[in-house]
């Protein structure tokens, strides 16, 4: 017999069970996602707390750097890679991870603001290609030629050099037949102006006309934006840079194998003055009239590069600092975070 008792019974055990197990899952559910925002913010605490502490040791870096440069213009004039601060210093643990940071001559680069000046009409003669350039735009047309990767003619060279020097001239007159001006910007999409200035970064050249991505990469490791005064020092200059050392009328880059007799020669001796330098046999023999455009070299460094990287649990954060050595006072002019 049918005993409705029995069936409004087993309803209520039934909704009961629906409801205990939609109560489990809807617990299960926020437990999950409690346990999730929990993590979430412990990973967070720990990314600042470590990144935090990275750059503590960042920034210590910096300071014994400055030490290092302090100490180095009490004891010597004139700088070179077998100074103190040139030496690689070996990764060092601290308390949490390691940091390492080594210095570089920023005079070792080439300074791209010293493309700004120009010849003066009175001091070039019509049908002479080298003398319409300064020294320092030579050896930037020398430079442009010393990529195997990125094979550039002169003709090339002298173009995009003479992009370079509209972009950072004050006036809106092209220079020469690869000069570019606002009107050549204009038609870019999106249209953009020429900077008319010195530049504020090395990344500004990537906007200049006839550049290409591939040789910006090879260019950007070699450059540096200092005031147009700053000299480059023949003690510490890359090594594609002193093969833009050549004749004054010559616009091609040095070969390799007088690349190999200006490293070994330095080597063997550290130029105290410019003379020096010109002087030496070897360089009197690989370009004998160089000594004639020695204009923007020097011995002595007030700019240096500090690249510094520092670990802390997980985290790795990566410094470039731009410091500038003023007799025996060192300051930052440009920092650099990055976590890449």
């Amino acid at each position: 017999m049918y005993n409705a008792s029995s069936r409004s019974r087993g309803s209520e055990c039934g909704a009961v069970l629906v409801l205990a197990l939609l109560i489990v899952a809807i617990v299960s559910a926020l437990a999950v996602q409690f346990a999730y925002t929990f993590s979430l913010n412990l990973s967070r605490v720990e990314y600042r707390s470590y990144g935090a502490q990275a750059q503590n040791y960042l920034l210590g870096a910096e300071t014994l750097a400055g030490v290092v440069l302090q100490e180095d213009a009490k004891n010597t004039e004139s700088d070179n890679l077998t100074e103190q601060w040139a030496q690689t210093i070996p990764p060092f643990p601290t308390d949490h991870g390691m940091l390492e940071a080594h210095l570089e001559d920023a005079h070792g680069r080439f300074n791209l603001n010293s493309l700004v000046d120009k010849v003066s009409a009175e001091n070039n003669p019509a049908g002479d290609q080298a003398a319409r350039f300064t020294p320092q735009q030579r050896r930037f047309i020398r430079l442009l030629q010393t990529f195997e990767d990125y094979p550039l003619t002169p003709d090339q060279a002298i173009e995009i050099t003479e992009a370079v020097i509209d972009w950072i001239d004050d006036d809106d007159e092209p220079f020469g037949f690869g000069g570019a001006e606002s009107l050549h910007y204009s038609r870019a999409q999106p249209p953009y102006e020429p900077a008319n200035q010195l530049f504020n970064s090395v990344s500004e050249l990537r906007l200049v006309a006839h550049m290409t991505p591939e040789l910006y990469r090879l260019l950007e490791p070699l450059l540096v934006v200092l005031p147009k005064d700053a000299t480059m020092n023949v003690n510490t200059a890359l090594p594609p840079l002193l093969r833009t050392i050549n004749n004054e009328d010559d616009l091609r880059p040095l070969d390799e194998r007088a690349l190999a007799d200006l490293l070994e020669d330095r080597q063997l001796q550290q130029y105290e003055t410019v003379s020096d330098f010109f002087s030496s046999p070897v360089v009197t023999n690989l370009a004998p009239n160089a000594v004639s455009t020695n204009a923007g070299f020097g011995t002595e460094s007030s700019y240096f590069i500090l690249h510094a990287t520092a670990s802390v649990g997980e985290q790795v954060r990566f410094l470039t600092s731009y410091l500038h050595r003023e007799d025996e006072k060192v300051s930052t002019v440009q920092r650099r975070y990055t976590s890449y």
